[in-house]
């Protein structure tokens, strides 16, 4: 538990550990195949237009980088509000308890609200980029109608590929945000995106 609430981890920690994300998704992006289902590359694209914007918004303050690796927390205990009648000898709500519990001994408020994503992305300025991006790419991450329809199709190969191009644009881009070294430029200029 203390790993999720130590104020000890460091900004750089917290940028490595999403820089570790990135590259994680970025690699199997770039080895995507042509048997590799388009809702598949649409996914890692998704991922890594979140782990940009958390990139970026972690990089932006030492707070907000300490606030998202307490949500951490807040997702796992989240995560854990099963119903005890769906999983009756899980444990589940045990380990729920020892959650909150270690949070209170830790000084931070676990029932609180997680900083979503788009939250994230509005208070960087890139609401409108995150909210149509995240929208088009989960069209096909899900199971939608389109996507169903859309498989062998020969946009299929198409979208495949613009996924795959635009998943590794924000991998750079997020790369780039949890990089404390270097000078950050916007990568989201009209000029970058292509």
């Amino acid at each position: 538990m203390a790993e999720y609430v130590s104020k000890a981890e460091s900004h750089a920690q917290i940028l490595d550990k999403i820089r570790q994300s990135i590259v994680l998704n970025q690699e199997r992006l770039q080895y995507i195949t042509a048997q590799t289902p388009v809702a598949t590359s649409a996914w890692l694209a998704r991922n890594l237009l979140e782990l940009a914007i958390w990139a970026e918004y972690c990089r932006s303050s030492q707070e907000r980088a300490h606030e998202f690796m307490l949500d951490g927390a807040r997702d796992a205990y989240d995560a854990l509000n099963i119903p005890q009648e769906l999983l009756p000898s899980s444990g589940h709500l045990e380990l729920r308890q020892e959650l909150l519990d270690k949070s209170k001994d830790d000084g931070f408020d676990i029932e609180e609200s997680y900083t979503k994503v788009a939250s994230a992305a509005k208070a960087l300025g890139r609401g409108p980029l995150f909210r149509h991006m995240n929208k088009t790419l989960s069209k096909f991450a899900h199971p939608t109608a389109f996507a169903v329809f859309s498989l062998g199709s020969d946009t299929e190969v198409l979208l495949k590929e613009k996924f795959r191009s635009v998943g590794l644009f924000f991998a750079g881009a997020g790369l780039m945000f949890t990089d404390l070294t270097g000078a950050v430029q916007n990568p989201y200029r009209a000029s970058n995106l292509h």
